[in-house]
Parts: C-alpha cells; sequence; structure tokens
C-alpha cells in the first residue's frame, strides 16, 4: 500500500510539473518592432541585429513596420505572426522571412513604396476555429512602382498577391503561387509584369477588376493590362488545358484570363525554383550523446536545444532523448530528421521544408515509443518535386501531435502499428494520411483535414480507427448535417467500404488545444507507471543498454 500510495503521489507530482513544463513556449518578441526612418530600433532590446544598412532578425517576433530606406531586412529563416508593414520608402529588401497570419491581415504590405526587393519569404496562414481555410491576405501593393516580387512561397492565403490603387510597373516572377482562393488579384492597377511564376491549385488564379484610374483629378476609364509573359516564357498554370504539340514546353494556345489580359507563351509545367541557402551539413547527435557537425546546440542532459537554424539534416544514433528546435528552421534536400532502430525520443518545435522528391521531412524507422510534437512540415518550394511530411516504417507505440503537416506529396505515410495520431492539422497535401501493410492498432482523432487531393489513402491494411468513441475528426468535405448543434456531424464521414469516422466533427478544431500535453503526458506517466510496478516485480531483471 506505501509502495503504491508513494507512486500516486509521484504521478501526481510529475503530471502537474510536465504539463507546466509543456506550456512554456518559444520566446518571441512581443508586439510590434518599428525601424525608424532615421535606421533606430524600437523597442530597444528587439531581436534584430544592425551591421550598417543591414538588419537581421535573430528571433521570431509578432510585426514589423519598416519606415527607413536603402537597407536590407534578412529575417533569417524566422517567423512573424503579424504584418510585416514597409511604407512610403525607396530601395529597400525584405527576405528570408516565415510569416503565418491566423487573421484577415496582410502577411506583407507596401504601401506607396519605390524599388522595394520582397525575396524568398514564405507567405502563408493558418486555419481558425470559425473557418475552415487561412484568411491572410498574403503580399498586398498599395500605390507605388518598380517593385520586385520574387522567390516566395505563397500559400494558402485569400489574396496570395494583391495589387491595388494604382501599382504600375511592378515585376512578380519567380514565385510558388499555390492553394490561394486568389492568386493574383489586380484592382486599378496595370502595366505590371508577371511571368515565370507557378500558379498551381488556386481557386482562381487571378482576379481582375476596375478600370478606372485616377490622374490628377480625373478619371479615366481604361482596360487594366498586366503582361503575363517575358517575350518568351509566361508562367505555369495547374488548369491550363492547351497542348504542347512541339514539345518545347510552352503550350501551343494562350492561357485566356480575360479579355484584356492573357498569357502568350504558358509553361506546360511547373518552373523548378529554389531559393540559394547556404552550404548543407549533416549533424549527428551520436550513440554516446555528444553532437558533430554544428554548433547551434545547447546541451543539458539528454535534452538537446537548437539556437539557430539549420540548412542539411540531422541524424539521431542515441535513445531517451528530446530533440527541441525551438522554433527553428530545418531547411534540406534528404531526410530532414532521422531515426532507425530508435526508443524514446521526442521531436518538437522545428519548422521543416524539404525540396526533394521521396525523401521526408521526419523519418523513423523501426522506432517504439516516440513522439512527433508541434512541428511545421511543408515541402518547399519545388511543385514538381514534392517532398513527404512524417515516415514512420516498421515502428510501434509513437504518438503524432499537434503538428501542422501542409503541402506535401505524404502528409503522414505509415507501414507500422499502434500509433496515436491526434490534434494535428493535415492541410493541402496529395494524400492526408497513407496507410500500407499497416495494422487496425492506430488511434486517429482530433485531427483537421482540410484540402488535401485525398484525405486518407489505405492499401493492403487492416480495418482503421478514425474516432476515440466519441469524436472523430474534422473533414473539409464532409457533407453531412448536425441537426442536434452538439459540433458531430449525424451520418459517418466514408473513406472506403471498410473504414470510416463514426463522429465527424463539423467544426474546424482550433491548432494546439490546451488539453494536447495533459493527454500526451497522461500517455507517458501511464507507460511509466506500468514500468515502474514490473520493476517493483522483478528485482533481478537486467535493463536494457542504453
Amino acid at each position: 500500500m506505501k509502495t503504491s500510495a508513494s507512486l500516486l503521489v509521484l504521478l501526481l507530482f510529475l503530471s502537474v510539473f510536465m504539463v507546466s513544463f509543456l506550456q512554456i513556449r518559444v520566446v518571441k518578441a512581443e508586439g510590434t518592432i518599428h525601424i525608424r526612418a532615421d535606421g533606430s530600433i524600437d523597442p530597444v532590446g528587439a531581436p534584430i541585429q544592425r551591421d550598417g544598412d543591414i538588419y537581421t532578425l535573430t528571433g521570431d517576433a509578432d510585426g514589423i513596420n519598416v519606415n527607413r530606406s536603402n537597407m536590407t531586412l534578412d529575417g533569417n529563416g524566422h517567423t512573424l505572426s503579424h504584418t510585416l508593414f514597409v511604407g512610403y520608402v525607396t530601395s529597400v529588401t525584405i527576405k528570408n522571412f516565415i510569416i503565418i497570419i491566423n487573421s484577415m491581415d496582410d502577411n506583407i504590405h507596401l504601401e506607396s513604396c519605390l524599388n522595394v526587393t520582397i525575396a524568398n519569404n514564405t507567405v502563408t496562414g493558418s486555419p481558425t476555429e470559425l473557418e475552415s481555410r487561412a484568411l491572410s491576405l498574403g503580399i498586398d501593393i498599395w500605390g507605388g512602382t518598380s517593385n520586385v516580387i520574387t522567390g516566395n512561397l505563397i500559400i494558402g492565403n485569400i489574396n496570395g498577391i494583391a495589387f491595388e490603387s494604382t501599382t504600375s510597373n511592378n515585376k512578380v516572377f519567380g514565385n510558388n503561387i499555390t492553394g490561394n482562393h486568389r492568386g493574383l488579384s489586380i484592382s486599378a492597377s496595370q502595366n505590371n509584369s508577371i511571368y515565370n511564376n507557378n500558379f498551381d491549385n488556386n481557386t482562381l488564379n487571378v482576379f481582375i477588376t476596375g478600370e478606372s484610374v485616377i490622374r490628377g483629378w480625373e478619371k479615366v476609364h481604361t482596360p487594366l493590362m498586366n503582361t503575363f509573359d517575358n517575350g518568351t516564357t509566361g508562367n505555369y498554370w495547374s488548369n491550363y488545358n492547351g497542348t504542347d504539340n512541339n514539345s518545347d514546353g510552352i503550350g501551343d494556345t494562350p492561357y485566356i484570363i480575360d479579355e484584356n489580359n492573357r498569357d502568350n507563351y504558358p509553361l506546360m509545367k511547373p518552373v523548378t525554383i529554389i531559393p540559394e541557402f547556404p552550404s548543407w551539413t549533416t549533424i549527428y547527435i551520436r550513440a554516446d550523446g555528444s553532437v558533430e557537425g554544428t554548433g547551434v546546440i545547447n546541451q543539458i542532459g539528454n535534452v538537446y536545444t537548437f539556437f539557430d537554424n539549420i540548412n542539411g539534416s540531422i541524424i539521431v544514433e542515441k535513445d531517451d532523448v528530446v530533440i527541441d528546435g525551438a522554433g527553428y528552421t530545418l531547411r534540406g534536400k534528404t531526410n530532414g530528421i532521422a531515426l532507425v532502430d530508435r526508443d524514446n525520443v521526442t521531436i518538437k518545435n522545428f519548422v521543416i521544408s524539404i525540396d526533394n522528391f521521396g525523401w521526408t521531412s521526419i523519418y523513423l524507422q523501426n522506432c517504439s515509443n516516440c513522439f512527433i510534437l508541434n512541428n511545421t512540415m511543408a515541402s518547399f518550394p519545388n511543385l514538381d518535386s514534392l517532398a513527404d511530411g512524417i515516415t514512420v516504417f516498421n515502428g510501434k507505440s509513437n504518438i503524432i501531435a499537434g503538428n501542422r503537416i501542409m503541402d506535401n506529396a505524404y502528409g503522414i505515410r505509415l507501414t507500422s502499428s499502434n500509433t496515436s495520431i491526434f490534434d494535428n492539422n493535415i492541410t493541402g497535401n496529395i494524400r492526408g494520411i497513407h496507410f500500407h501493410l499497416s495494422s487496425r492498432t492506430y488511434h486517429i482523432y482530433h485531427n483537421n483535414f482540410i484540402n488535401n487531393t485525398f484525405d486518407i489513402t489505405i492499401y493492403f491494411s487492416e480495418a482503421i480507427v478514425f474516432d476515440n468513441g466519441v469524436e472523430g475528426n474534422y473533414w473539409s468535405n464532409y457533407n453531412g448535417t448536425d441537426n442536434n448543434g452538439d459540433g458531430i456531424g449525424d451520418t459517418p464521414y466514408i473513406i472506403d467500404e471498410n473504414n470510416q469516422d463514426n463522429y465527424p466533427l463539423v467544426n474546424v478544431i482550433p491548432e494546439f488545444p490546451s488539453w494536447t500535453p495533459l493527454l500526451i503526458m497522461l500517455f507517458v506517466l501511464l507507460s511509466v507507471a506500468v514500468v515502474y510496478r514490473r520493476s517493483l516485480h522483478k528485482p533481478n531483471h537486467r535493463r536494457r543498454n542504453q
């Protein structure tokens, strides 16, 4: 009895401690940062390092206002959660940001600017509790002229790019504009050049409205005409239905936008767009706990925490460790993080982008009792070489929870058993989750499946459970009713003849519910309790070598 009581007290203490620990978030700058016209940074201590005319972000932030001309602002792979505003300036470069907005605001807003370059940024949004799609407004150019938008991944917004209020003579080239409601929105703007971009899977690739252009005090009614090619090549349009009889890669007929605008040289295949990155490296966490290949890890015991971005891959050779990305970005050309024959490894808080078909952001082979938590995984940004989000091969008793898995070939690919998948946003992938030779011992619930080409594909697998007996998942293509208003569909969501979600949710689930850490820790603590009780009954049991 004393042993049981002591174990109960220990578990309660650990529950409180670990839930509090998991709720600690990556520290970021709160409030808007201002770069003043005189070059000063407000507030003092904001995570921006200045070297002359170059300003480099050193941590995540809310939003930034830029009011200085003749400068470069380098996001350095860090994330903003509110608008990056650039107003009434000339000769500014904005590059290397990840901007994720979950409200109806611009990701990047230029107002009356001249010669501003927006390059190599990821511009996206996230679904909200009330909306199954993101409300972010992408890159908005209001007035101004001679600006350049190039090398960006613009994905999942209401507008990908918007020209408003007599914006003219801007260039848009080398961007991936995909999965937006409107890829490019043009209002009262003309003489802009748009070429060598990928317009893929937007609800409407280009929206043009208004004919009145204000000149002085006079309204001149003139058609809005913009150029959608450079005289040799145009853009890739995923809904172009033309032919290419001479196989030169350019469609035989124009891509028609409206009666005044067309792409005369539509491309038959997506443009390969790979922003320049530093040299690639491989980081090893060796079986003895040592680290090779990088100096950007703080190690405290078995917890390895990154304090900068990584260009390359991570190979974990040690059991019983926590690898914490701390919100930093890993960009790679092979598997981002690879675990083979590992036990009890946690991978959390990474932003991972892989640019190579057939590779995956997080790869597990023959692994057990591993946790993949609170990561963002998206192919970046080569549309004809989509990578995968998470691959689990021959594993058991793993948990995948709280992740944003978006715009991959496979969101999650499984050949394993006894895996729990919950509280993930699985959005815009070709296949949301793919099962192959898998057993039914899955627990898949409280996930958002939004705008995937195929939410679920199943090959040579047993029937799979897609609810927890009370609630299932949110499916953006579910057409059922909810007559009693309990938030659960009145009819099952049918996946195939052997599989269905019996309790489909009719509202999108907010990201990362507050009870997620508690549920994860209860699972962990239950496992600890079982191991501890077994050790009491088997005092001579030999522990496995580390």
